[in-house]
């Protein structure tokens, strides 16, 4: 079986991520690494090692060592650059954790990772207080910011009574496990996607990585990248612009949550010149009355992703943000470690004859073409054929930047995988005669109705067409009848607006047995984070009993 683009595979320079890490921070001391939201946290690269090192040997202390799991339950903060570095440092593992899970989910989280330490702030007392005598495996809990219960230890007594001095060096290598990322559970269960050093490493060679992060981000003044980091740091995106920008030498802006004006403010008073967006974080930004692009004059790189990008939307964002920044539509996986589709900032510029110009256009609407350096990625039919361009199939990918498989999940693992070694994504999509590939949809979100399969994407898009339509979800509920009808769930600007007109504007623009048999008006839809995934599942869970 033949990938679509020639692969490349990576020589790697070193043998671990951290060892990049204290190149940086032995060659830029002095050099801002770590800059809270509100600017009131500042340290060098320097002061992050010397308290990494301190919490590295207070966790060592007390027997966290090398392969041991450490969870972390807190929002977005600077302290975790240092923790992500220390559990590096006794080659521990990571486990990361997405801070709005409910007490049920965490428990399962920290049972399946083995959690050996966790480390969480004040404000999820009131759920691990319940769940804790169910977490057998966690020895030591350190609460990080606020109260520290009689049952935990407080993390700054702790880094304050610890060493500056560096840990013994543990024996990392490229098969080395860095984190384990656990899936939203969109499908089922959260899976635990392991990420050894060897793929977090690989985005390191990528030339173009280098090329848009090594030279287009760079301050001109400074002469290195300001990375506002806007996505969790919990999710894929959020894990590998930690290890990457401290791997880089660039500031790391970390403000606890995001919004529109917080945004507006970090990037003028910080000079930010890279950060990552999701789609509903450019038109929050861009509908906020403050907004001036005058005031992110500074930004020379964006990356976007983790959710379609509408149309619309992109060529309301080229025209209204700086014309000089360069954009980059990054599509891909936790289990293949963030990209590995990319429309390219050449794909966004819109410059040329009126063919030339229009032909972008169109490839605006798809994610990109396949990266090839230490990945490659093909899309077949459910027979295991490369598909014809325009025809929808399975997106495969296999390569140094794949997870080897998920965390003590041998069942999963080895249905995820082909005898090959292609990890088969779940990802439907299509690609044109250029390559070009067009998301589909979900494999597993896929409606099929009386034989009929229908892309609950395709009927989204449709209905946020409707000027009083803000958000919508498109979802299979059973029925006895056709086995799946297609249900809506919608979000409205304003609410003016009934179900029968919502219908009627779909059949207006789509085959009647691909429109929605039902609407549900909601005040927002469950995300796996601000701007995040749509969780279908969480909609199918709460509908599907009203249709029994």
């Amino acid at each position: 079986m033949e990938a679509t683009e020639k692969y490349v595979p990576v020589t790697y320079e070193k043998e671990n991520l951290l060892d990049h890490i204290h190149e940086t921070m032995a060659q830029y001391p002095d050099r801002p690494a770590v800059i809270s939201g509100d600017g009131k946290a500042r340290l060098t690269y320097k002061e992050v090692n010397e308290r990494a090192n301190r919490l590295a040997n207070a966790l060592l202390k007390r027997d966290i060592k090398k392969g041991d799991r450490v969870a972390i339950f807190q929002t977005n903060t600077w302290q975790y650059a240092e923790q992500y570095l220390a559990i590096l440092k006794i080659g521990a593992i990571c486990v990361p954790m997405n801070f709005r899970l409910r007490g049920p989910e965490a428990l399962f989280i920290i049972t399946e990772a083995g959690a050996k330490a966790l480390l969480f702030e004040e404000r999820y007392l009131p759920m691990f207080e319940k769940i804790r005598p169910y977490m057998l495996s966690v020895e030591r809990y350190i609460c990080t910011i606020g109260k520290t219960p009689e049952w935990a230890e407080d993390y700054e007594t702790i880094i304050e009574g610890s060493t500056p001095e560096e840990v013994p060096k543990v024996e990392l290598n490229l098969d080395s496990i860095a984190a384990i990322s656990f899936t939203s559970g969109t499908t089922g269960l959260p899976k635990g996607s392991i990420s050894t050093h060897g793929n977090v490493m690989v985005n390191l060679y990528d030339p173009m990585f280098a090329e848009l992060i090594g030279r287009h981000s760079l301050h001109p003044e400074w002469g290195y990248a300001i990375n506002l980091i806007n996505v969790p740091i919990y999710h894929i995106g959020g894990v590998l612009f930690l290890y990457l920008g401290l791997a880089q030498g660039s500031t790391l802006v970390i403000p606890e949550a995001f919004t529109p004006q917080s945004f507006l403010d970090i990037v003028e008073r910080e000079q930010v010149t890279v950060t990552y967006l999701v789609p509903t974080m450019f038109a929050m930004i861009l509908d906020l009355p403050e907004f001036k692009k005058e005031r992110i004059r500074s930004l020379k790189f964006i990356p976007y992703g983790a959710m379609p990008m509408p149309p619309d939307l992109l060529k309301r964002i080229m025209v209204e943000f700086p014309s000089d920044i360069k954009f980059m539509d990054a599509f891909g996986c936790t289990e293949c470690n963030a990209a590995t589709i990319c429309k390219m900032p050449e794909d966004h510029d819109l410059t040329g004859t009126e063919d030339k110009v229009n032909k972008k256009m169109e490839r605006l609407k798809s994610v990109g073409r396949p990266l090839n350096i230490g990945i490659e990625t093909n899309i077949i039919d459910e027979q295991g054929n490369e598909v014809l361009p325009g025809v929808v199939g399975e997106v495969i990918n296999r390569g140094q930047k794949v997870t080897p498989g998920y965390w003590r999940n041998p069942e999963r693992t080895e249905e995820s995988f082909d005898q090959d070694g292609w990890f088969h994504t779940g990802d439907m999509a299509s690609k044109d005669e250029d390559g070009y590939v067009y998301f589909a949809d979900r494999k597993k979100d896929m409606i099929n109705r009386g034989g009929e399969n229908i892309y609950p994407i395709e009927v989204e898009r449709v209905l946020l067409l409707h000027p009083k339509v803000q958000d919508a979800a498109v979802f299979a509920v059973p029925d006895p009848k056709w086995g799946h009808i297609v249900k809506a769930a919608v979000v409205l600007e304003e609410e003016d607006v009934d179900e029968d007109e919502l219908t009627k504007f779909c059949k207006e623009r789509l085959a009647s047995f691909k429109c929605p048999s039902s609407i549900h008006f909601m005040k927002e839809l469950p995300r796996s984070f601000e701007g995040g995934k749509v969780l279908r599942r969480v909609l199918r869970e709460q509908f599907a009993p009203l249709f029994h």
